[in-house]
């Protein structure tokens, strides 16, 4: 384990649209190299490769090795109660949500086939993660949060030169998005406002990267914690096979330790 806390899995959910293979290299990461992994309920909606991954028999020894009798798995997002049920949370959101697994429809258009497909596997998934016992964790609801993180962390200067120069540049991206009348309260919003300007590639993508899903992300995670972020030095280069490895490595030792604690009693 390299970090002591726990890892929140930032930029996975249906807005960033990452390969399934990236998303599991991911939570991989987080599972070997963290002391547990925080998940948003969109995030293991929009990704069933993660439930899969809960599955294994290696990943679910790991998740429960823990000493202090605290869950490594924890679930934190927005109207949460205090038992996650992924079936009742999907037929919660609104008509316009995406349902990404199934190629970007709203929710408001899936046919009954489609729904059925959904809550059969929402369902499965609600009892993959009931044998976790994950710490469930439920943000308040704040709108316009979002705008505001952006405003703040864009408002101090920065004593480096070339820090400063980079927030001048955000800040006349965020003034032009600001003026194009659209409505920018959540991250997709930002996203399409940004789509629209007419500036650079390079300068919608660092605002979309260091500003927007900053502070996003910002919105799910507790002091102390670590995320996840799209340019994390190394980690696209950890081939999966090192990472799945790791962990069965790591489960059996927690196993082995167990063993020998109860043959030394």
């Amino acid at each position: 384990m390299i970090l002591k806390e726990k890892l929140f899995l930032a930029n996975c959910d249906s807005v960033r649209r990452l390969s399934e293979q990236e998303v599991r290299a991911r939570f991989m990461a987080g599972v070997l190299f963290a002391d547990g992994v925080v998940l948003s309920p969109n995030l293991l909606m929009d990704n069933p490769s993660i439930i899969s991954l809960l599955s294994s028999d290696a990943v679910q020894r790991w998740f429960k090795s823990d000493r202090h009798n605290e869950s490594k798995l924890v679930i934190r997002g927005f109207n949460l109660g205090s038992e996650l049920s992924l079936a009742e949370y999907f037929t919660a959101l609104d008509d316009n949500y995406v349902v990404s697994q199934l190629g970007g429809v709203a929710k408001k258009d899936l046919t009954s086939e489609q729904w059925n497909h959904m809550m059969k596997a929402l369902k499965k998934a609600d009892e993959t993660l009931s044998s976790y016992q994950p710490a469930v964790v439920a943000l308040p609801k704040q709108p316009g949060a979002l705008t505001e993180h952006i405003h703040s962390r864009l408002k101090s200067p920065s004593a480096l030169a070339a820090a400063e120069r980079q927030r001048h540049v955000h800040l006349h991206t965020l003034a032009l998005a600001e003026q194009g009348g659209l409505p920018l309260g959540s991250r997709s919003d930002w996203y399409m406002a940004l789509g629209t300007l007419a500036v650079p590639a390079t300068q919608r993508d660092q605002f979309r990267l260091e500003v927007v899903d900053a502070c996003y992300n910002g919105l799910f995670v507790a002091p102390g914690e670590a995320f996840v972020m799209d340019r994390i030095a190394g980690l696209s280069r950890f081939p999966p096979w090192l990472l799945e490895s790791g962990i069965a490595i790591g489960s059996r030792r927690e196993t082995l330790a167990a063993l020998k604690t109860g043959y030394d009693l």
